[in-house]
């Protein structure tokens, strides 16, 4: 009995779902206002040499950060993140 209870509401679930009709679509709104300009996100490279206290065969450093002065330079006070990559 219990399994023909669960049959019944599952049908009338799907019944209920199929009838479901949202309608015609609307016209279209207005376009609204421009957004302020985002700024470029750069990255720059430094070699790190042996003995360097993250790599100590040497290797790269690769900063990276937003351009928030917009100079095309990324600045040490734009650096968000710095990845090392060492030599073996």
């Amino acid at each position: 009995m219990n399994n023909f209870k669960n049959s019944i509401i599952a049908i009338a679930v799907v019944c209920g779902i199929s009838a479901c009709d949202d309608g015609e679509n609307g016209s279209a709104g207005n376009d609204g206002s421009n957004g302020i300009n985002g700024v470029s996100s750069l990255i720059s490279q430094t070699v790190l040499s042996i003995g360097n206290e993250h790599c100590k065969n040497g290797g790269i450093a690769v900063n990276s950060g937003l351009d928030t002065n917009t100079d095309g330079n990324l600045a040490n006070d734009e650096v968000t993140d710095i990845n090392y990559i060492c030599a073996d």
